[in-house]
């Protein structure tokens, strides 16, 4: 069985371990390509990211002033390392603090226009007790008034007796008119 593992010279020596041999060999996950050298491993693995923007950043003045000066570079790698901790703890705490205050924020209303609604609906239930009241004391006063003023202040006329002669007398001297 030939040994197909990658040798630094290009070739498998009696010193070489075998980890890929049998039907698999030189077969990544079930695929059909086989390696040839860890260089195309590694451009394999970054052929998908776009480093650009990198590149524009070393070509920019910063960029070649840190190049210049890698112990400053390395102070300030390790400065936005450790800052990250800190700043990460503090985002995460702003924001279970906004969340905590939003909620306690939308509770508290919530339980205001419950007491608010309540109240009102107390003091609704008041004034119609009240309107009901009021209307029955007007109600009584209008009834008792007019009585009062139908009673009292309306003279009366002496009011005649028509006997039934006279209807007869009264009837007859219209129809000869």
């Amino acid at each position: 069985m030939e040994d197909l593992n990658w040798d630094p010279k290009g070739q498998s020596g009696p010193g070489s371990s075998p980890r890929n041999t049998g039907p698999e060999a030189g077969m990544i996950l079930g695929g059909d390509r086989k390696l040839e050298s860890p260089e195309d491993v590694q451009s394999d693995t970054w052929s998908c990211v776009d480093f650009t923007w990198i590149t524009e950043f070393l070509n920019s003045n910063v960029g070649k002033y840190l190049s210049d000066h890698p112990f400053i570079t390395l102070v300030l790698l390790v400065f936005s390392l450790t800052a990250s901790v800190p700043i990460g703890l503090f985002l995460a705490f702003s924001a279970v603090t906004f969340i905590t205050v939003t909620t306690y924020c939308i509770l508290v209303e919530v339980f205001l226009l419950i007491i608010g609604g309540v109240i009102l609906l107390c003091v609704l239930c008041c004034l119609a007790v009240v309107a009901f009241w009021i209307s029955c004391v007007i109600s009584v006063l209008y009834v008792i008034s007019s009585h009062v003023l139908n009673y009292s202040n309306i003279p009366r006329t002496a009011e005649r007796t028509i006997s039934a002669g006279d209807k007869k007398q009264n009837t007859g001297a219209q129809k000869k008119t």
